[in-house]
């Protein structure tokens, strides 16, 4: 996947990944059982779905998947404690990126939001991995927020609807809102919202 004139790139992905780990990282020592944000999940079960949620993308990318998710799941051990959780992330993640690197050109996998090219594909592990980590700091009153660049550029290729309020919001707290987790002036919080994988914004 080469990175140049995308809208999503691989060094988008490693933006979020890096900036998602580092503040994980500094949680580590938290009760990781506390709900994350307004998921019902905990934040370390939060934490395993990005994980799982980054190698079935990656999965359905190499072996451009037809109509159904290729039948591979991940987890993490259930004793290992969230700093060993938050390096099976990144190990997740390196392993997301190497398929972004490799997959055949052309190559598109099955999603419910639409077949997903390699830009598509970065772009939603961009915002499983920014939106996801963004709840569990929520559940573990850390504040944070998003990488603008990386935000911005899963945007621009998934959320078509949402691109224009980037003039006049930060787009982290653009992608809250169009990810239902936020309220922005004038725009009340969603109480429904997609992507759109087949739709990239020029």
């Amino acid at each position: 996947m080469g990175t140049a004139a995308l809208v999503c790139s691989v060094e988008d992905v490693k933006e979020a990944v890096e900036a998602a780990c580092s503040a994980l990282w500094q949680l580590r020592d938290a009760d990781w059982n506390r709900p994350a944000g307004d998921v019902t999940w905990s934040c370390r079960q939060v934490l395993v779905h990005v994980a799982d949620d980054l190698i079935a993308y990656a999965a359905q990318l190499i072996t451009g998947a037809a109509d159904a998710y290729v039948p591979l799941t991940v987890d993490v051990e259930p004793d290992a404690g969230a700093a060993a959780a938050v390096q099976a992330l990144r190990a997740a993640a390196g392993l997301f990126t190497a398929a972004l690197r490799t997959a055949p050109a052309g190559a598109t996998g099955w999603h419910p939001y639409g077949r997903a090219d390699a830009e598509a594909t970065a772009a939603m592990g961009i915002v499983e991995v920014l939106v996801h980590t963004g709840d569990i700091c929520t559940g573990l009153d850390l504040q944070w927020r998003g990488p603008a660049r990386a935000c911005t550029a899963a945007l621009h290729r998934l959320f078509p609807d949402a691109t224009g309020l980037l003039d006049e919001h930060e787009p982290w707290d653009v992608l809250q809102w169009a990810t239902g987790r936020a309220c922005l002036p004038g725009h009340a919080r969603r109480t429904q919202w997609r992507w759109y994988n087949e739709q990239p914004v020029s």
